[in-house]
This record gives C-alpha cells, sequence and structure tokens, in this order.
C-alpha cells in the first residue's frame, strides 16, 4: 500500500507540476479533464504489477484504462459534488477540483493505493489434489474377519431359508 502512494505521489506531483509549467493559472476547461485522465492511466499503468513481469501487460493496459476513466469522473466528481474552497497558499487557492496540485495529487493517489492493493503478491491457487481420488485410497482396505462377520451365512443344504 505504501508503494502505491508513493507511485502515486510522484505521478500526482509531476503531472501537477507540468501542468503549472506548460499551462499555468486556473485548472479549469477541457485541457483539466484530458489532464486528470492521462494522471489516471500513467499511474494505472505503473501501479501494481510492473508490466515487464509475466503475463502482466494485459493486466496493466486495463488498469491503465480504468485509471483514465476513473481520473476523468474524479475531476468530474470533484468539480459538480464537491464544491468546497480550497487555500493551499502559493500551491494555488480556488475550489477544490480547480487547484491542478489537489486534484491531480488526490486522483493518482487513489489510484496508486487501489490498484497497489490489488496486487498483494499473493496468488490464488486451486489445489486439486484433494478432488482427485488417489488410486491407494480408492481401495478399502478391510479385515477379513470383520467381512466374515458382515456377510450372511449361506443356506447349508436341508435347511429352508427363512423369508423376512
Amino acid at each position: 500500500m505504501v508503494v502505491g502512494f508513493v507511485k502515486g505521489a510522484l505521478v500526482g506531483a509531476l503531472m501537477a507540476l507540468a501542468w503549472s509549467q506548460v499551462f499555468g493559472g486556473e485548472f479549469v476547461g477541457f485541457m483539466s479533464y484530458v489532464i486528470a485522465i492521462l494522471t489516471g492511466s500513467l499511474t494505472g499503468l505503473l501501479a501494481g504489477k510492473p508490466l515487464w513481469a509475466k503475463g502482466a501487460l494485459v493486466e496493466g493496459l486495463l488498469k491503465g484504462a480504468v485509471g483514465g476513466l476513473v481520473g476523468g469522473a474524479g475531476l468530474y466528481a470533484m468539480d459538480k459534488w464537491l464544491r468546497v474552497s480550497l487555500d493551499l497558499g502559493p500551491v494555488g487557492s480556488g475550489m477544490l477540483g480547480d487547484v491542478a496540485a489537489f486534484a491531480l495529487m488526490a486522483i493518482a493517489l487513489a489510484i496508486g493505493v487501489v490498484f497497489e492493493l490489488d496486487n498483494t503478491g499473493v496468488e490464488l491457487t486451486v489445489d486439486d489434489s484433494r478432488a482427485r481420488v488417489a488410486p491407494e485410497s480408492a481401495r478399502i482396505a478391510t479385515d477379513n474377519v470383520e467381512l466374515e462377520e458382515l456377510e450372511a451365512p449361506e443356506p447349508r443344504a436341508g435347511h429352508a431359508r427363512q423369508k423376512h
């Protein structure tokens, strides 16, 4: 979880720095959503299982796509429903979704932590050795004495069988 927090913090800080260097000013408009989607996608690609691990390419691409959706939806939620005034001094001030340093950092941290928690390293494996019957246990080991006790005595010649 800490690794996801650090990865999210780095991606969020770098994207906020890129926004301030390229666009400066307020974090509003179409380009703010593009940067939020890029932040989510980049965080999704970097958090969790590394892309070079066996079988991780498809998982990484899916996490990148979902991260982009979550990034755009997260910024929309901040703009629409979290209308809280924020003053971070030299970093910026304004509504919660309008401060690039806060919005991008919050998006990247949330995605990084969730995707890193998804990759805890515990692999679920199905042990199907119990599902099959081993040849040794398929045979019933019984004692000859017990079998003789359980079997009904055979009728002797001259004795009539009783009906139940």
